[in-house]
């Protein structure tokens, strides 16, 4: 393959259209088949690669798994943009080579060109072969200029001066990038490529085992849901029909009521209201009656025998004086020690009315207030007080309490009394009995259907939940 020309039109950095000459030279000695491009950073040597690798292989120039957008996609930054922000509409890249092919030598010039005149991206492929255009389809050019030109050695043999950098220095770099170039020469990677494509493959059939149980899954959840919906048009059918059912009930409930109203309702209002004042009375009695036994139960039954109250409290308060002139008399020998026995002739010295107050007073402590066989509670301070407490209270506050208890029983027994005898002249009335059962049976039966209209509604709510 010898390369004579390359033609740029508004790609990357270069504006306009640019011809480069590519041809190797004789010098008259030696073939030079080697083409070098040479200039600074920046000024377009690598954009003139991959302008040769985009002319002849497309999209495969950009690697075999790029998709069909990111190929448009890069087509459109390579529209050469101006200074002022312009972006050009079209672009071109134009390659002349000759090929040797099947034993004939052949001028292939193809033109790879592009653009977005209408803000949708066209892109178009022509190809003359011997200055004649080609009579394939474009899809039919692409595979021919891939046999002509495989990608693997317009890697090898089109690059920049980075990679012949790469390519010269011994590293795992330049060991993968010679793999990667003499896989793709020799159709190694389609070894690799077709072992992707089977697991892509396999994972689409996986995907359609998935898809089928999905199906198989979505069937049965269909047949669920006519089921479903099937309970629930019987269900809102029932529920209708007791609507209508509780209507009329209620209709025949209201005409029953109002016949008793016409044929004797006052009496059996009368009636109703004296039952009700009854069944408020019975609670409160037994409430009234429980008091009572409570109060026995208390301090009330000591409250009959206040005498003996008032005897066991004097007796508690003399044991008490007791206990104080039991204590007190050790004070008492001190004193008369000191004052009596130990100084006498400093206290002879006192008055006589004072010696005899003082003899008279430790006489009058020598003389207990009540004799001590006499005492009877032994008890402490503390459990005296609370005795005292008691006896105060039995003589003082449960009898009024209990004579409020046994007023108020005797009131609801008066009250209770008066109920009874007004529900004694409230006449038989054998007419309303028979009328007043019925409307029992009627209120007995439209409850049942109340609660029947609940239990289809709340079913009703449920099967349009599953449904959903």
């Amino acid at each position: 393959m010898i390369i004579h020309s390359l033609t740029l039109q508004n790609f990357g950095i270069y504006a306009g259209e640019h011809t480069f000459q590519l041809s190797p030279e004789y010098n008259g000695r030696f073939q030079q088949p080697i083409i070098l491009l040479r200039g600074q950073n920046g000024v377009g040597k690598s954009t003139l690669m991959k302008a040769i690798r985009l002319a002849l292989h497309g999209k495969l120039s950009l690697g075999n798994r790029t998709t069909q957008k990111e190929y448009e996609s890069y087509l459109v930054q390579q529209l050469h943009r101006r200074v002022t922000g312009e972006t050009a509409v079209t672009a071109a890249v134009e390659l002349t080579f000759d090929h040797v092919f099947l034993g004939q030598r052949h001028q292939y010039r193809m033109r790879r060109q592009w653009g977005m005149p209408n803000g949708r991206l066209t892109a178009e492929l022509h190809l003359w072969i011997d200055d004649e255009p080609s009579p394939e389809s474009e899809e039919e050019n692409e595979h021919l200029l891939r046999e002509l030109v495989p990608p693997g050695v317009a890697e090898l043999f089109f690059f920049d001066g980075e990679k012949v950098t790469t390519l010269a220095e011994a590293s795992d770099a330049s060991d993968a990038l010679l793999a990667e170039t003499v896989k793709n020469l020799l159709g190694l990677h389609l070894v690799e490529q077709l072992d992707r494509d089977l697991d892509i493959y396999l994972t689409r059939q996986t995907g359609i085992q998935e898809l089928q149980q999905y199906q198989l899954e979505l069937t049965q959840l269909h047949e669920e849901t006519a089921k479903l919906q099937q309970q629930h048009d019987h269900n809102h059918d029932m529920l209708a029909d007791c609507r209508q059912r509780l209507s009329a009930k209620r209709e025949e409930i209201a005409l029953l009521e109002s016949r008793i109203a016409r044929e004797g309702g006052q009496y059996a209002a009368e009636e109703t209201a004296r039952h009700d004042e009854r069944q408020a009375i019975l609670p409160a009695l037994a409430q009234s009656q429980q008091e009572i036994e409570e109060l026995c139960r208390g301090l009330f039954p000591f409250a009959v025998a206040p005498n003996l109250l008032t005897a066991v409290r004097r007796r508690l308060e003399q044991e008490a004086a007791y206990e104080r002139w039991e204590s007190s008399q050790h004070t008492i020998e001190k004193l008369e020690a000191l004052v009596l026995k130990e100084q006498p002739a400093a206290y002879q010295t006192q008055p006589a009315h004072i010696l005899v107050g003082i003899q008279q007073i430790i006489e009058e402590g020598r003389t207990p207030p009540i004799p001590e066989t006499e005492i009877v509670h032994r008890v402490s301070a503390e459990t005296r007080g609370v005795l005292f407490n008691w006896i105060d209270e039995a003589l003082t506050a449960a009898p009024p309490q209990m004579a409020e208890a046994l007023r108020k029983r005797e009131q609801l027994q008066t009250e209770l009394a008066a109920v009874e005898e007004s529900l004694k002249r409230v006449p038989v009335m054998q007419i309303l009995q028979p009328l007043q059962d019925g409307l029992r049976v009627l209120d007995r039966e439209l409850g049942r259907l109340e609660a029947e209209q609940e239990r289809l509604q709340a079913e009703e709510k449920r099967l349009a939940f599953h449904i959903e």
